[in-house]
């Protein structure tokens, strides 16, 4: 296991998941009952990994540890043990250190896991109510259609439509067919290079609505200009190649043999072929942009906090740190409502039928990082976001000394 030198939003999120799967099975299998003796647990597993010479946050300076901590006291604060207490309750808690085998022998954080990292794993642990589907089953996949649509779709743009696009002229010049051959030919080229045309279409409109969604609630404009310059560029790069050797071709065959059918075909695919390329290029930079650090490496920005955010919800007296794992807990319902660990469905797909459920947490993500919201409730767990009612800002001076 790798140490780290620096607590990363990436981090936070596989702490939360970790702090959450321990609270778990505190209930289930070390059978802690107070708020004081869960509390006094889980803070002696974290500081193993403080203090220990193989612990993930042992090399962590003393301004990292202190991000390190108002996390997990954030994360404690929303667990139900805690806000189900009365007000005299939590403002007399006191802190029982307790001395239990860990319960992972190794290291508490297992940060080289994969489920740690799971959206679908996370969303299992914050108590959600509802059908769970367990993480790793088959039933995920099959119950997720859009997903396999979405994946018929991007097999015929990368596969299909470049096969069908510069592959077919060598196949008609080294063939010489009947005239119903080559007719039931060119029709089927023009059919599937104007289908998928149509696709592209869909798929271009779909990218640049979110794109301009992303930039009207500031998630940041880097994806969509590199989406839309990728997909003119990858599109004129298409048609000046369809240009030099299938159009050509195209074009003989209806002048030579005047044949309308090969006029269309060489009409359809020169529309077809920029579209394809455009959305060919554009989905490259919806796959590739990422950034491993952020909460949501597939989509960092709309997830995270800018700086000007960040000073934004201190001037409101709201906690940056509690907010982070508010969003996390919500972003793992995304991923619930969608059946896998793919990212956010993009704009139409989240304004019609059980996207729009994505679409109301989504916009809870967005008021948390304005700061126009400053509670949310994520299956069995409460976030109370202001620092005056927040204890997440201060350290358990009990455990600390």
């Amino acid at each position: 296991m790798t140490k780290t030198s620096k607590f990363t939003d990436q981090d936070l999120v596989v702490f939360f998941s970790q702090m959450l799967n321990d609270y778990r099975k505190c209930e289930k299998e070390l059978k802690l009952k107070t708020a004081s003796e869960i509390y006094g647990y889980l803070y002696t597993s974290l500081d193993r990994e403080m203090t220990s010479a193989a612990g993930y946050f042992s090399n962590l300076d003393a301004q990292e540890r202190e991000i390190v901590f108002k996390t997990f006291n954030a994360i404690f604060y929303a667990l139900p043990i805690y806000h189900q207490l009365s007000p005299i309750e939590q403002e007399q808690f006191k802190v029982t250190p307790i001395s239990v085998a860990p319960i992972n022998s190794f290291s508490w954080f297992q940060l080289d896991t994969t489920e740690a990292r799971s959206w679908i794993k996370i969303s299992q642990l914050t108590g959600s109510y509802g059908n769970k589907i367990p993480f790793n089953s088959p039933q995920r996949e099959a119950s997720n259609p859009s997903s396999t649509v979405a994946t018929i779709i991007n097999s015929l743009l990368f596969v299909v439509g470049p096969l069908t696009l510069f592959a077919m002229w060598p196949l008609m010049a080294s063939f010489v067919p009947s005239d119903l051959v080559f007719e039931i030919i060119v029709c089927s080229t023009s059919a599937a290079t104007g289908v998928l045309g149509l696709l592209s279409i869909v798929n271009l409109v779909n990218l640049w609505a979110d794109g301009i969604e992303r930039m009207w609630h500031h998630e940041g404009w880097q994806k969509p200009v590199l989406e839309l310059v990728t997909s003119l560029v990858v599109g004129l790069g298409s048609l000046a190649l369809f240009c030099l050797v299938p159009g050509q071709f195209l074009l003989l065959v209806a002048f030579w043999g005047k044949s309308l059918l090969a006029l269309a075909t060489l009409i359809i695919t020169a529309i077809a072929t920029p579209l394809i390329g455009a959305s060919m290029g554009a989905n490259l930079v919806e796959h590739c942009y990422s950034n491993k650090e952020a909460i949501d490496p597939k989509d960092p920005q709309r997830y995270g906090l800018s700086d000007s955010e960040t000073q934004h919800l201190l001037e409101l007296n709201h906690d940056p740190i509690t907010v982070k794992c508010a969003i996390v807990a919500l972003r793992s319902e995304i991923a619930e409502i969608q059946n896998n660990d793919d990212p956010t469905p993009g704009f139409f797909n989240r304004h019609s039928g059980s996207g729009k459920t994505m679409q109301v947490l989504l916009d809870q993500v967005r008021e948390l990082r304005r700061g126009t919201i400053f509670e949310v409730e994520v299956g069995d767990l409460y976030f109370d976001c202001r620092m005056q009612t927040n204890p997440s800002v201060e350290l358990q001076p009990a455990l600390l000394n």
